[in-house]
């Protein structure tokens, strides 16, 4: 390079008095590491939830300090002439291979625990105390006048915005700023430390290849879990140091492409100035800052080993290497350019390292290192799918190499919402998540700063820094085409990084760049302290007012280092015993607080009075809170098949998921084998079969909690032993949320559905075993309905008819069974054309569909034969012409948390400006509620909605809306699932649907010669109208048996009326009966739906213990 650490003349070879012993020094450091160490195995043999407070926040001090005092020990290893940041960013990358490396080898062989962490912890650091590595090079070079006291008061306060950041956010619950903490990354910690090993859990809703994804970033949640287990009160924040060390490896590049100290920290502060890193990803649990940070570390442990090709370098490039891929996929797409540049930088080393084994031994330790910290995920998902980067098929020059999901090749995304690929109006269109001095200082700097590499640079360095200053557009350009999801800025992190070091390289050769150093630096102080408030903002200016005092303070400390070292060590102890002191009260107040802003984990919490339980979770991928305040509970999936084992994906384990087969039988016997206490049921799914299980059995499953879609079910285990009930099932347009729902163009017409004329779907849970349907009618069909079971005809439903019954057989193992109902050939009559009670007519047909982001996220509009659809986030208005047609359609993103508010202000002027009576389409996409501000919801309201209540988040809306109409006289809809109305389309309405099916029972549990009878009807009897069952059941000595089941054609049919009945026959027949009070029954029911010829009646007993009988079929006749 042009200029480095190592270079510059001004370097400090070594510090006076660095080869004298201090012995007052020598006994302090002894005294801390003994300290140190002794806590660790104190750890190593005690950690866990029943240390108290206190001792756990000092048992974690130790384990945080045992790795980090250890990892900056080494830390000079890494590179030769260090300066400070670039020490820091080795130290770093130390520290996170040293909590990853130990707990993939625990977690393999299932040992994976605090205290294996802590026992890990204790062997690196005393291993890091026998080590000798090599001084570090002093200072990188001086800063002079004016510039120290602005960089000190820049630096400072940043440092302190970061400081008050966390502080502000100290009792946050996790995942307030990132979707998936509560997705798959806490959850993988929390499943760890239940299993002791490295499972991934599969969802069954959401993305389910989270459970094949690399586990770095998680397995150091889990280090900063173990160190106050089993809080999360570190973990939840384990982004926040490689946030604030991709700032020294910012400035670490920057002075390795031969920026000034100066312009290196002034480009490192502009990264500061990203919303979406600072303060949002930073306090976070997940792995993109941990992504952006190992990518930078690895361009300047490449630019390191180029110039000076020592063995440690190359070992220390292949740890940076190897934990990137072995953190996220992203990581593995980013790394392919870097991977390039590594024999580079091997070559180049290589050339001066001779008589050291040259590049081929170097290649050798990179490739052995690398493979070491981050093959562990390649090679599990090798051995257990056949496919090291599975899901995700793999391909080259058309052929197939390792095959895997179809959905997950980059092909399959090309039509999907999230993957629009539009350059320029991304990255000039997201100030909110960029910040302001992105497009005008780093965009620039990024895309000019190879081609001024290649002029103004010259040799050897004149190719590193091009190659370097490139990569942001590289990685850009691999976020649009290898990269799914194209909403957020957090891929490509690295990119935006490299542009801020791209900046610091122009800052020095620019006219007036001491102003412009200092400038830029007062400028990114200036926008981060502006976006604190009150007192949090004050003590950003005063930490950097003090930063401006700092040379002073140093200065004036020259030739006086005995008072450093006096005043050191009793503020240190001060300071050390305040924080292990405060420290739990701080974490309690946290965990207090962790579960209030999600009701059902809140309720859960009460319900359990913060005991251990088993929690079933249901329709959501975010099971991490129901785990607990301190991860008390088991929050886990239940298979809804036969195989248990598929909640999880482990070594040479299945790749079949929870949900792949359906079995209502097995799913109850898991909820009894893992003795499951709670349900947290999530209404945002349209195939979840649980959903029908619980309705069916209230008695097993009892609702104690609900709050707008999730719902919290006790768990009856003592019922669910015994076999299940017969259920039942209604879906019913006065209230449509439940376990069965609709499936096509159905459009709701006040409390009725109308029957598309191309056909519908009418989706029932499935259960195993024959019933009957009943559909009924808001008015008589004007013409007949075809109907269909599982894609076989029924009979049709007769012109003039308003109710149905049907008989259907059984149900076919599946995820959802269906039955199909169809417009018959006749024309519908003409349509009405009023827009529900608000005054309007419309001349067209008119119908508008919504899917929020549970159901797709997709809206589509039909105005007379003109269809149109979008994808587009938040609320879509397409305003309808005087004589139909299209006029104008606008989109609103309303959706978006940050420009929420200026979409409802917008979409609340184009309201204000319609004419009274002027027809309006509403759809949401996505979603449409996280930034709806009153604004929003006034503009709503003129429109004739109802305003909606708290579980509107991610639901569909559609409504056809009338300017200046009432509330709620229009047609509207929402729910999470697709949603559709419309004026003018006429067809049959369909009010209800009602379905019973027979119950399933345990064939173990069958007594042929359980006393019982049926004594009417006589065998072929005659019967018109009504069935009249008699009988008599009783065990001997008395014992209760009941008549649970009465099957016609092996159908069930509810009885109109059953009364027991005294037997006394039976008492004279059979005295061992005893009592015989109660032994008789009789039932009526109604036949007079069925077709006149031969019938079957079967009637199935059950005693209280779920002992069974069905008595033999007995025929009976219909009359005509």
């Amino acid at each position: 390079m042009t200029r480095g650490p190592a270079d510059d003349a001004e370097v400090e070879e070594a510090r006076p008095g660095s080869g004298q012993s201090d012995p007052v020094a020598t006994l302090v450091r002894g005294a801390a590491n003994g300290l140190v160490l002794a806590l660790c195995l104190a750890g190593a043999f005690w950690a866990g939830p029943a240390v108290p407070d206190p001792v756990r926040a000092a048992l974690g001090a130790a384990l945080v300090a045992a790795i980090a005092s250890a990892s900056w020990r080494l830390s000079p290893l890494a590179f030769r002439g260090q300066w400070l940041p670039e020490r820091l960013v080795a130290a770093q990358v130390t520290a996170l291979g040293a909590a990853v490396l130990p707990a993939t080898v625990l977690g393999h062989f299932g040992l994976l625990s605090a205290r294996g962490v802590f026992a890990s912890a204790a062997a690196f650091f005393a291993a890091s105390l026998l080590a000798r590595p090599p001084e570090a090079s002093g200072p990188a070079g001086p800063v002079h006048g004016p510039e120290r006291h602005v960089l000190g008061a820049a630096v400072l306060g940043v440092a302190a915005f970061v400081l008050v950041s966390a502080y502000a956010a100290r009792d946050l619950p996790p995942g307030v700023h990132a979707y998936d903490d509560t997705s798959y990354h806490l959850t993988a910690v929390a499943t760890w430390r239940d299993s002791g090993d490295l499972r991934m859990v599969k969802f069954p809703v959401g993305d389910g290849a989270t459970a094949f994804y690399p586990i770095a970033g998680e397995l150091w949640s889990f280090f900063l879990l173990s160190a106050l287990d089993p809080s999360d009160y570190l973990a939840r924040f384990s982004e926040l140091p490689f946030a604030v060390g991709a700032l020294f490896a910012i400035a670490a590049i920057a002075r390795r492409l031969g920026a000034s100290v100066p312009a290196a920290g002034a480009g490192a502060l502009l990264y500061a100035t990203v919303p979406r890193v600072f303060p949002e990803l930073m306090l976070s649990a997940g792995n993109d800052n941990v992504v952006a940070f190992l990518v930078l570390a690895l361009v300047l442990a490449l630019l390191s080993l180029s110039a000076s090709p020592v063995p440690s370098a190359a070992a220390f490039a292949g740890l940076t290497f190897g934990l990137l891929v072995g953190t996220k996929y992203t990581g593995l797409i980013l790394s392919l350019p870097l991977l390039a540049l590594v024999p580079a930088a091997l070559l180049a080393g290589g050339a001066k390292a001779r008589g050291r084994g040259g590049w081929p031994g170097s290649a050798a330790l990179f490739g052995l290192v690398a493979s070491l910290a981050g093959g562990y995920t390649y090679l599990r998902n090798l051995v257990t799918a056949g496919n090291p980067v599975f899901p995700a098929p793999v391909r080259l020059l058309g052929r197939v190499l390792f095959e895997g999901w179809s959905g997950a090749s980059v092909e399959a995304w090309r039509d999907r919402p999230e993957y629009p690929i539009e350059p320029f109006r991304f990255l000039l269109g997201n100030v909110e998540m960029y910040g302001p001095l992105f497009r005008v200082l780093v965009l620039p700097a990024a895309v000019l700063a190879p081609f001024a590499a290649l002029a103004w640079l010259r040799g050897r360095p004149r190719l590193a820094a091009a190659a370097v200053l490139l990569l942001p557009a590289v990685f850009y350009a691999e976020f649009l085409f290898l990269m799914i999801d194209h909403r957020d800025v957090r891929y490509f992190l690295a990119a935006i990084a490299l542009g801020c070091a791209a900046v610091a390289f122009f800052l020095d050769r620019l006219p007036g760049a001491t102003w412009l150093r200092g400038g830029l630096a007062l400028a990114s102080l200036g926008f981060v302290a502006s976006s604190l408030q009150g007192k949090l903002r004050a003590g950003v200016l005063v930490a950097a007012a003090l930063g401006a005092c700092l040379p002073a303070l140093r200065r004036l400390l020259e030739g006086r280092a005995w008072v450093v070292r006096v005043g050191a060590l009793p503020l240190a102890i001060v300071a050390g015993g305040g924080a292990v002191a405060a420290f739990p009260r701080a974490v309690a107040s946290y965990e207090a607080r962790r579960l209030e802003e999600s009701g059902a984990a809140a309720a859960l919490q009460r319900l359990t009075s913060g005991q251990p339980g088993v929690v079933a979770v249901v329709g959501t991928n975010q099971p991490y809170l129901y785990s607990g305040s301190r991860l008390q509970n088991r929050a886990r999936y239940v298979p809804t098949g036969k195989d248990l084992s598929t909640s999880f994906y482990e070594w040479r384990g299945g790749l079949r998921f929870p949900n792949d087969e359906t079995e209502r039988s097995a799913w109850r016997g898991h909820l009894v084998a893992l003795g499951v206490d709670f349900l947290v049921v999530h209404r945002e799914g349209n195939e979840l079969p649980e959903l029908g299980w619980i309705e069916a059995e209230p008695d097993a499953f009892a609702r104690v909690f609900r709050r707008g879609v999730a719902d919290v079910y006790r768990v009856r285990r003592d019922v669910l032993v015994r076999p299940s009930v017969s259920p039942g099932f209604a879906l019913d347009a006065r209230s449509p949320t439940g376990a069965s729902y609709l499936d096509g163009d159905w459009l709701r017409v006040g409390p009725a559905w109308t029957v598309p004329a191309s056909g519908g779907t009418v989706h029932l849970p499935p259960l195993g075993g024959a019933g009957h349907v009943t559909l009924r009618f808001a008015a008589p069909v004007p013409a007949p309905v075809a109907l269909a079971w599982e894609g076989k005809s029924l009979d049709p439903v007769p012109a003039g008819a308003t109710v149905a019954e049907r008989a259907v057989p059984v149900f076919p193992a599946g995820r959802t069974r269906r039955l199909w109902l169809s417009a018959g050939p006749t024309a519908p009559p003409a349509p009405p054309n009023a827009v529900g009670r608000s005054g309007a007519a419309t001349e067209a047909p008119l119908r508008v569909e919504s899917r929020g982001f549970w159901a797709g996220g997709e809206s589509a509009f039909r105005v007379g034969d003109e269809v149109r659809k979008t994808s587009a986030r938040g609320y879509t208005l397409l305003r309808v012409g005087p004589g139909g047609g299209v006029r104008e359609v606008r989109s609103f993103d309303t959706g978006d948390p940050g420009r929420g508010a200026a979409a409802s202000r917008e979409m609340l002027r184009w309201v204000a400006g319609l004419s009274p009576g002027e027809i309006v389409l509403g759809a949401v996409t996505d979603d449409g509620a996280s930034g709806l501000s009153t604004e929003g919801a006034e503009a709503l309201g003129r429109l004739g909605c109802v305003p909606a209540g708290d579980d509107a988040f991610r639901w569909g809306h559609a409504f056809v809306g009338v300017a200046g109409a009432p509330l709620g006289s229009i047609p509207e809809a929402r729910d999470v699932r697709p949603v559709a109305v419309g004026v003018g389309l006429g067809g049959p309405l369909l009010a209800s649907v009602e379905a019973r099916f027979a119950s399933e029972r345990s064939p173990a549990l069958e007594v042929p010669d359980l006393p019982v009878s049926v004594d009417n009807p006589s065998e072929d009897l005659l019967v018109r109208g009504e069935l009249f069952v008699r009988g008599w059941c009783q065990e001997m000595g008395g014992g209760p048996v009941a008549p649970v089941e009465l099957l016609v054609d092996g159908f069930p049919l509810p009885a109109r009326r059953l009364s027991r009945v005294p037997r006394p026959d039976v008492a004279t027949a059979l005295p061992e009966v005893g009592d015989a009070s109660r032994a008789g029954y009789e039932a009526w029911v109604d036949v007079s739906g069925l077709a006149p010829g031969p019938h079957v009646l079967a009637v199935v007993f059950e005693t209280p213990d779920g002992r069974w009988r069905r008595y033999p079929d007995r025929r009976f006749r219909i009359g005509p």
